[in-house]
């Protein structure tokens, strides 16, 4: 009898571990977000700024799984900014070392969320904007950039 108590013991631990396993979401597909070097930077001058995406190294990405959202600190208590996934301004699938993105002006002032007034004024002071990558699959952020919104 002693032996058949610690048998039904043994199983019942097993089965409640793999079920565990399960519940916790140790099976389950875990998806790996990509590794990639992005830069970006403005490019034009008055209202005609576009942003410029540069894929510099890294894994592909496919654009419909990739989202871009942008935070500007106008020179008021306001700040303005959107998020958009590439695919929706872009004519490519993939994105891959070497390959450039850029917004059309309008593109670029929604994705600001700044009209094109505005977008010259802060053009003109050099304001800092923060441009963040997300892999929608993941849910995580692959590349977070800097830089000065400002006329070249």
């Amino acid at each position: 009898p002693v032996v058949g108590v610690m048998l039904l013991i043994s199983i019942t631990v097993i089965i409640a571990g793999i079920l565990a396993a399960f519940a916790g979401g140790m099976t389950g597909d875990n998806i790996q977000s990509p590794s990639t070097d992005i830069s970006a930077k403005f490019i034009g001058s008055g209202i005609n700024i576009s942003l410029r995406l540069s894929h510099d190294g890294g894994d592909y990405l496919t654009l419909k799984d990739i989202k871009i959202s942008a935070f500007v600190r106008t020179g008021d208590e306001n700040a303005g900014g959107n998020s958009t996934v590439i695919s929706e301004v872009s004519s490519l699938n993939s994105w891959g070392a070497g390959d450039i993105i850029t917004l059309t002006p309008e593109d670029t002032r929604t994705l600001l969320g700044l009209d094109a007034l505005k977008i010259k004024s802060a053009a003109s002071i050099s304001t800092p904007v923060t441009i963040r990558i997300y892999h929608i699959p993941s849910s995580e952020i692959i590349s977070q950039v800097s830089v000065l919104l400002e006329e070249s």
